[in-house]
């Protein structure tokens, strides 16, 4: 659901397809996010992840 209330899907996402898009969607990119902030802090004292989104 949005926060204008609106739903997101015309059916319900099955608990398989939530695993499955965390698997191969989420997991990948969030542990690369976070290996390549750690690469920088090695170099660098801060790092900033600047996250935009488009409405």
């Amino acid at each position: 659901m949005t926060t204008q209330g609106d739903e997101i899907y015309d059916i319900p996402v099955t608990e398989h397809e939530i695993k499955k898009r965390m698997q191969n969607y989420y997991l990948p990119y969030h542990n690369l996010l976070k290996k390549s902030i750690e690469e920088k802090l090695k170099h660098f004292a801060k790092v900033y992840v600047v996250d935009l989104h488009i409405w």
